[in-house]
């Protein structure tokens, strides 16, 4: 049987708003926005911004949905939620070129897996939707370095579930790279995640995988991609480099996801998303 995990899928019940620092604020909603009563499945995470939604974000209905916003960043759901809109405006959140070891702003669509997929269980994880570049513009001149990018992503979070393993807890990313403003065409990357403080695995696929080329204004594009045959490479790759050595692989589990912008430089990008589902087939 074929179904996706995600929840409230046309984003109905609004959304629960993260602080701007995810070591201090945590895994806690501070503030729900365009709620309709209903508990909120997806998360907003705005990490390391200049401007907080918490204090400085405005909500307003628009024809077939609404629009979240403040001075550099903006979610627009539409289309009765079948549409997304992400926009960040980087410019607004750096005064100077961005350091190596600074952070930076991110505008992301969370979401916890409950039930949590055992990937024992399943034997198809398929990332579907339609993304289309809206906008990008360059204010970085010539001070552009490699670690300077507009990147759009989905991730996903392979954690190990089972409770009598010492490794119970760890994890690694699975990322898709949709947009880069770096590459026409992503390159493979894997290492160990050094925005976290202990340093989880992280391996991002070439977007040779799923993508025919960099995303461009006008020319929406459909991703329909399976990333459940490549995790035993993957799973074997994090072992080869030290991580999740306790673990077998059918101790992970498909524990939850994200999806939007990451912006490291002087950058300003909108990106659409039409219908993003995360499907799965059982067993």
């Amino acid at each position: 049987m074929y179904y996706n995990v995600l929840k409230d899928e046309n984003f109905r019940n609004g959304f629960k708003i993260k602080g701007t620092d995810s070591q201090k604020d945590g895994h806690i909603c501070r503030k729900i926005m365009c709620g309709n009563g209903k508990v909120p499945s997806w998360f907003l995470c705005q990490w390391n911004t200049k401007y907080d939604l918490l204090d400085d974000g405005v909500a307003e209905n628009v024809a077939g949905g609404y629009h979240i916003f403040d001075a550099s960043k903006s979610l627009t759901v539409k289309d009765g939620g079948k549409t997304l809109v992400f926009s960040l405006k980087a410019e607004k959140e750096y005064d100077h070129p961005r350091k190596p070891s600074e952070p930076w702003p991110h505008l992301l669509l969370e979401q916890d897996i409950e039930p949590f997929v055992r990937v024992g269980d399943v034997d198809t994880i398929r990332v579907k939707g339609r993304f289309e570049l809206l906008g990008f513009t360059d204010y970085m001149d010539e001070a552009a370095e490699e670690h300077h990018t507009a990147q759009f992503v989905w991730v996903m979070v392979f954690r190990n579930v089972n409770e009598r393993s010492s490794d119970f807890g760890r994890f690694m990313w699975v990322v898709m790279g949709i947009f880069d403003s770096r590459y026409e065409v992503m390159p493979l990357y894997c290492a160990q995640d050094n925005a976290m403080p202990d340093g989880e695995f992280i391996y991002s696929f070439s977007s040779a995988d799923y993508l025919d080329g960099r995303l461009k204004p006008g020319v929406p594009q459909d991703v329909d991609f399976d990333v459940y045959p490549r995790l035993k490479e993957i799973f074997a790759r994090a072992r080869s480099a030290g991580y999740l050595t306790h673990t077998a692989f059918e101790d992970l589990a498909l524990t939850g996801m994200n999806f939007g912008f990451e912006i490291t430089g002087t950058f300003s990008a909108a990106i659409s998303v039409k219908q993003p589902e995360l499907i799965v087939k059982e067993k």
